[in-house]
């Protein structure tokens, strides 16, 4: 079994690539106006379909997730809970927090010039609670994060403590860890592919697809530690390469819900399970990839700085529209909003 004894630069660096996707290009499209500063073909898309780079982000957590804790908390030592996510946690708690009084104070200015909030349904005590507490998607709520990019934290913190349960219940059994890692899978995806909006607690259709994708990257974790030989390593990730230029070409020419599924939805889960870990394998394994993500300067940025980034860029949003005028380029105080509902 392959023991990793080093950090995955290479994913720090993917980390950093999909935060500037998401932040810059997705949710400019989004958040901002269809405008955009930076007008080519690769950027159109980068604008309108950024938001893929999600799932492939669940995939990194569950992949780094498991390859820190799964023999940690497989064991019999005690490690409860609470420290288990405060451990996760507690390095951007105290930025998410000063970030999340300052888009409350900006939503407020928001509406009192606008008589409107911005990008969400309402602000009071009960959604800053909820928000403050990374509660607010996936749990007992469709969505009522007020610094909105958020809702994936909100969503990961339910995929960690479902995370704990599954490696504290199995102890070691690895026949029972791996039975419940696909069966949570499975669970995420049939929410997905069921098509039902369902908005009872711990089953909400929005976010269901990250849990799918993080439990997926649990299970590329184990077909990581359990493919021990380096060139057959390479050798796969060559077939990736080729088969995955080949995927995103057709995309691009032809359309996602041509190529990979019939529903955007579904799409976003074909991308997630299956082409999201085979890029992650390419990026740890194809050496021209590889080379690229151990930049010093980029390793950095996906380490230290791209999450930091990825808290602060919605508050920013708030700062320019406000500035601007206020205007919105799509209807999007709704009442109920639902993100990402391509339906």
């Amino acid at each position: 079994m392959k023991r990793v004894s080093k950090r995955l630069t290479e994913l720090d660096s993917l980390k950093g690539i999909l935060c500037i996707i998401i932040t810059f290009f997705c949710h400019y499209n989004w958040l901002m106006t269809t405008d955009y500063p930076i007008k080519t073909a690769f950027t159109d898309c980068l604008y309108k379909k950024g938001y893929y780079a999600v799932e492939t982000f669940f995939i990194l957590s569950g992949f780094g997730m498991a390859l820190g804790y799964s023999r940690h908390l497989g064991t019999d030592k005690d490690i409860n809970i609470i420290s288990f996510i405060w451990k996760r946690m507690h390095k951007i708690f105290p930025i998410m927090a000063v970030a999340l009084v300052i888009t409350t104070v900006l939503q407020f200015i928001h509406f009192r010039m606008y008589k409107s909030w911005y990008y969400v349904a309402e602000v009071n005590l009960y959604t800053f609670v909820l928000s403050l507490f990374n509660l607010s998607s996936g749990w007992f709520v469709l969505d009522v994060n007020l610094n909105m990019p958020l809702w994936y934290l909100s969503a990961l913190m339910l995929d960690y403590v479902l995370y704990y349960v599954i490696c504290r219940v199995s102890k070691n059994r690895k026949n029972v860890y791996l039975f419940l890692i696909l069966a949570t899978t499975l669970w995420g995806m049939s929410i997905v592919i069921s098509g039902h909006k369902s908005d009872l607690p711990f089953t909400y259709y929005n976010v269901a697809r990250g849990h799918a994708c993080f439990f997926a990257g649990t299970i590329l974790k184990e077909v990581f530690e359990f493919i021990d030989d380096e060139e057959i390593c390479k050798r796969i990730a060559n077939v990736f390469v080729s088969f995955l230029l080949i995927i995103i070409c057709l995309m691009y020419f032809y359309g996602e819900t041509r190529v990979l599924a019939g529903t955007e939805w579904l799409s976003q889960m074909m991308w997630g399970l299956f082409l999201s870990p085979m890029l992650i394998w390419i990026c740890l394994y194809w050496n021209p990839i590889k080379k690229l993500l151990n930049l010093k300067g980029l390793v950095k940025f996906g380490a230290e700085v791209s999450m930091s980034m990825y808290i602060w860029h919605f508050p920013c949003y708030q700062v320019i529209r406000i500035l601007s005028g206020g205007g919105f380029n799509k209807s999007v105080l709704c009442k109920n909003l639902v993100l990402y509902d391509s339906d």
